[in-house]
């Protein structure tokens, strides 16, 4: 399923950010990576809702159009049958 292959992606995404050391020396450089690993962290998140959101309306549409289809079927059964009708 899409939608699953999706959220897996960024679970890992999410998983690999957490493998990643606090800080990262260069020589006599030393790099601080947990504000970058919380960003990145939170954007993998942003990107899930948004996407979720998406899938929400998408999926929100087509039961609308089922319902409405169902509605007017019922109509359509429920009407009285007159003379002419046969």
């Amino acid at each position: 399923d899409e939608f699953e292959a999706k959220l897996n992606y960024f679970v890992r995404i999410e998983k690999e950010v957490d493998s990643l050391e606090g800080q990262h020396q260069i020589s006599a450089l030393m790099l601080q990576t947990a504000n970058l690993a919380t960003s990145l962290k939170d954007l993998s998140n942003k990107w899930k809702e948004a996407f979720a959101s998406e899938l929400h309306k998408d999926a929100f549409a087509k039961l609308e159009e089922v319902s409405e289809t169902i509605k007017n079927t019922r109509k359509k059964l429920t009407r009285e049958l007159g003379d002419g009708d046969i």
